[in-house]
């Protein structure tokens, strides 16, 4: 049964509530995949359950996202990309 605070991706003794999952950044994960930051962060753009934290461009800063890619939607998008 899944419920809201845990994943059913993940294996019954790794389960951990959605907050306490590894994060990552998209340098991280560009680094572990071997993509580009531009690649990861167009793979992960619209994926459901990415972290993304806005800052609003002001006169003298350019805005900008943060992006954390939870560990249960990182190990979706990749076994998207191997066909699984």
């Amino acid at each position: 049964m899944r419920d809201r605070w845990t994943s059913d991706e993940t294996p019954d003794q790794d389960r951990k509530p959605l907050a306490f999952q590894r994060h990552y950044s998209v340098v991280e994960l560009s680094k572990l995949w071997g993509f580009s930051e531009k690649t990861v962060r167009r793979l992960f753009a619209n994926e459901p359950g990415v972290i993304k934290i806005a800052h609003e461009e002001t006169q003298y800063k350019r805005g900008y996202t943060s992006i954390r890619v939870p560990e249960h939607v990182a190990r979706r998008v990749h076994g998207r990309l191997q066909g699984i």
